[in-house]
């Protein structure tokens, strides 16, 4: 069953972030002296299950889209984090990289790991290991503040999205986040309980590299008959 997402501008109203799952924050003219509520970091992964196939477009600068599935073979819960491990589902077209990875989410944010499936990336207390630290691709913070439409967190820009996957697996709590360096800029759109929805890598000259954005999800066995 495809997915369908709808994106509209980030949130600014406490309305709309309880409306999209995110923390509301009191207004303090309202509430005079009562401390705002913090934001509550947000439940990881709670979507992908094992046998859950991801299918994502990716694609290569201005070459056509292709399609790669990333099928959930494990999923780990220690402590406070969430692991799920994700490997290639079916053939993988020839120009594009795809390598198993560990998603992680923990009471810091979201982190992407490359790394053997006999390895997990989590101790018994749902630490990151040392191996998985250095195996890390992708770690990002997880706590979208409300506060304002867009925050600085670790060298990313973060924009709470007010976005909605609808279908076999169901996506809320959002946010888009970016980082630009010397080598381009990096985009990434995360809901939590799916991980990664999109990533966009683009150049120093603005042009785009690389391009992933979730379109679907199966069950496994659906996608065999």
């Amino acid at each position: 069953m495809a997915l369908s997402l709808r994106r509209v501008a980030p949130i600014v109203a406490a309305v709309a972030l309880a409306a999209c799952g995110g923390a509301s924050v009191e207004a303090a003219d309202d509430h005079a002296g009562s401390p705002a509520t913090a934001p509550a970091a947000p439940a990881w992964l709670a979507g992908l299950e094992p046998g859950r196939v991801l299918r994502y477009e990716v694609r290569r600068g201005e070459e056509a889209p292709v399609a790669v599935a990333l099928r959930v073979e494990q999923k780990l819960e220690r402590g406070p984090a969430v692991a799920v491990y994700l490997v290639p589902e079916g053939p993988v077209p020839t120009n594009i990289e795809v390598t198993p990875r560990w998603l992680v989410g923990d009471d810091v944010g979201l982190s992407q790991i490359t790394g053997d499936a006999g390895l997990p990336p989590l101790d018994a207390r749902g630490n990151l290991s040392p191996g998985a630290r250095s195996g890390t691709t992708l770690r990002l913070p997880g706590t979208w503040r409300g506060r304002s439409t867009q925050v600085e967190d670790r060298g990313w820009a973060i924009d709470e999205l007010e976005l909605r996957l609808e279908g076999e697996v169901r996506g809320d709590r959002c946010a888009r986040f970016t980082q630009v360096t010397e080598e381009g800029e990096r985009v990434v759109v995360v809901c939590a309980r799916v991980g990664i929805v999109e990533e966009v890598l683009t150049g120093p000259d603005g042009r785009p590299l690389v391009r992933w954005r979730l379109s679907g999800a199966h069950r496994v066995d659906e996608l065999r008959k």
